[in-house]
This record gives C-alpha cells, sequence and structure tokens, in this order.
C-alpha cells in the first residue's frame, strides 16, 4: 500500500532534468569546446587523461606526434623521408608531412624502377600518389569538430586504402 509519504519520496528521487542541464551547462561554459575536444582526441590516441593533456599540452601533443610514426618501417620503406626528418631544420618544415612524403617518395620509387611492368608501376604510382592526397583530406577532415570531421576522415581513410589496394593489385 502506498500513502502520501510514499508518493512525496518518490517525487523527491525523480532527477530534475532541467536543473542538471543547468548544472552540465554552468560547469562546461568556461572551456573552449574545440580545445577540448582536440585534448580528448590527443587523451584517446596518447592513453593519458584529458586533464594531463591540458596541463601539459606541449609535451602531449608531441609524445602523440611521435608516437604516431613507425621509424623503424619509415627507415625501410622510405629512407629518403627519414633522411630528411633526421636533420632537424627540415624536420621543423616537414614533420606534419611524414604520410604524404613517404607515399610520394614511394611513387616516385615506382616510377623510378622501369622493370618489366613500367605501365604497372606508372599506373600504380598514380593511385599512390592519390593515396597521398586522400591522406591531406583526412588530415584537413581531422581538424574540424568530431561530429563532422571523424566521418570525413574515415572516408577518405577507406578510400585512401582503397588507392592502396588498387596501386598493390597493379604491381
Amino acid at each position: 500500500m502506498s500513502n502520501e509519504y510514499d508518493a512525496a519520496v518518490t517525487a523527491s528521487l525523480q532527477p530534475d532534468t532541467a536543473q542538471a542541464a543547468r548544472v552540465g551547462f554552468a560547469a562546461a561554459t568556461d572551456t573552449n569546446p574545440d580545445a577540448y575536444a582536440e585534448a580528448k582526441r590527443v587523451a584517446r590516441r596518447t592513453g593519458v587523461p584529458v586533464d594531463t593533456v591540458f596541463a601539459m599540452p606541449v609535451e602531449i601533443k608531441r609524445q602523440d606526434a611521435v608516437g604516431s610514426i613507425d621509424f623503424d618501417a619509415l627507415a625501410k620503406t622510405s629512407p629518403s623521408t627519414a633522411a630528411l626528418l633526421s636533420d632537424v631544420e627540415k624536420a621543423k618544415v616537414a614533420h606534419d608531412d611524414v604520410d604524404n612524403l613517404s607515399k610520394i617518395e614511394s611513387a616516385l620509387y615506382a616510377i623510378g624502377k622501369w622493370e618489366v611492368g613500367t605501365a604497372k608501376a606508372v599506373a600504380s604510382s598514380a593511385m599512390k600518389f592519390n593515396e597521398g592526397a586522400w591522406g591531406v583530406a583526412r588530415a584537413g577532415a581531422e581538424l574540424l569538430p568530431d561530429f563532422v570531421g571523424a566521418p570525413l576522415a574515415n572516408k577518405f581513410a577507406e578510400y585512401g586504402r582503397g588507392q592502396r589496394a588498387m596501386a598493390a593489385g597493379l604491381m
């Protein structure tokens, strides 16, 4: 049996959505939404808490950038790009284009081979160049807010993988 006290207790336990929204909004208004979204992305990639990303932005961004490249593989597959990065002055200019530089190096190498499959090498290099172009588009999309940029970046990455697969099929 319920009585008026049970109804009063039940009513007091119901969440007040308006009040919860007010509190959440008030707590978030002093935060830059774009900076917070970027900090969340960096935190996800590096495995550190978002608060640490905000407390040590330069160090964590550097850790994120260095951790995103397999330097052993780069030295084997794109030695000229690796050599370029070993020169600090050149690396300061090119560090944000490593993926595209290595793809272009690979495409130029494929053109330069001129073996029996010269036509295949030329066709493959066009696909590899396209893969690099999709990489540039993906990088641009990653600068957008997650709700827009993430789907675009994923789609551009998919297109790049398709170009890589087509190039591999030609060789």
